[in-house]
């Protein structure tokens, strides 16, 4: 089994989005294996679901080209707005800040939200710190050019229109619609607006 993973890996670099949560799907396949079912939106009520897809296509197949649409999103937690001895590995009970960020071709960007770890829940409109990077200009992503091109004025007309959403939209789609609102009329090349 392994030999077979590993004559299809070949050394090849896989360039388009994949997550973290695609690698136990695509590990069950390689492995053949079947995954559980995909999650719906709201899962608490399922006993086991994944949220990741299958990429061992990925492996087989050459890339044709980049996917301009590929979006990964990841999370992660904090217990505070500043650096703290349990930063990197907070208890449950500790994380009061949550990191979301969504990765495009072009773009990161994170929003760093209230989290309440009693119930779950993340707070959209209690923003404490936010990040957008242009990979192309800044691939180590050392420039943040959140709040030079989020004007405090732009920030709440943002927060207003993600507070007008039905809450039924999940905070991916709202990061996505952030997203494309920041950066509209924006070349990745050269970072001008």
């Amino acid at each position: 089994m392994w030999l077979t993973l590993l004559s299809l890996l070949d050394d090849k670099v896989v360039r388009n989005m994949v997550e973290l949560v695609d690698v136990f799907p695509t590990v069950s396949h390689l492995a053949g294996l079947s995954a559980p079912q995909h999650c719906p939106e709201v899962s608490f009520q399922k006993e086991l679901c994944t949220e990741g897809h299958n990429r061992a296509s990925t492996f087989r197949f050459r890339e044709g080209r980049r996917d301009e649409e590929g979006v990964a999103f990841s999370q992660y937690p904090r217990p505070a707005d500043t650096p703290q001895v349990n930063s990197d590995l907070p208890d449950l009970k500790d994380i009061k800040v949550m990191g979301y960020s969504l990765r495009t071709w072009d773009y990161r960007y994170t929003l760093w939200l209230g989290f309440n770890p009693k119930t779950f829940q993340v707070n959209v409109s209690d923003v404490h710190a936010g990040e957008l990077y242009m990979l192309e200009d800044d691939p180590s992503q050392d420039n943040n050019t959140y709040n030079s091109i989020f004007s405090d004025s732009d920030h709440t007309v943002v927060m207003k229109k993600m507070a007008s959403l039905p809450p039924t939209v999940i905070l991916q789609m709202r990061m996505k619609l952030q997203l494309c609102y920041l950066t509209a009329g924006m070349k990745t090349s050269g970072g001008k607006a």
